[in-house]
């Protein structure tokens, strides 16, 4: 008999625990996620770059117009960093996406960036 779990109950590791999981490492075990994806229509598109942009709408609402303004996106498991400088033409930029879930402890780059971007806060004001 299947059970249900409620995700918010029970982390990946009592997962892996209780259900012997193991992650596998081949890169031929998940071919799904990157092989014969699916076309998406226009209006998926324009969904997902409304999503995007919301993203953005705290970074934008900073008072402070002369200094870069840092942020950071995650769901938990991922983390974006971000950087904007406004002035006459506002441009950002992302950083790429550091995942829990790859092999090593992206944790530790986070953290390092997250520390270097400290210091650059502190020493910009």
């Amino acid at each position: 008999m299947s059970q249900t779990i409620r995700a918010t109950d029970i982390s990946l590791h009592d997962l892996e625990t209780q259900f012997e999981l193991q992650l596998s490492n081949d890169e031929q075990f998940f071919p799904e996620w990157q092989t014969d994806l699916p076309e998406i229509t226009e209006l998926d598109k324009q969904v997902m770059d409304r999503v995007k942009a919301s993203y953005f709408n705290l970074v934008l609402a900073n008072e402070n117009q002369d200094k870069p303004c840092f942020g950071m996106i995650t769901t938990g498991g991922s983390f974006v960093f971000i950087k904007l400088v406004k002035g006459k033409t506002p441009q950002y930029a992302l950083s790429r996406v550091f995942e829990l879930r790859n092999p090593g402890n992206e944790l530790y780059t986070v953290l390092s960036v997250l520390k270097q971007l400290e210091q650059v806060a502190l020493t910009d004001s």
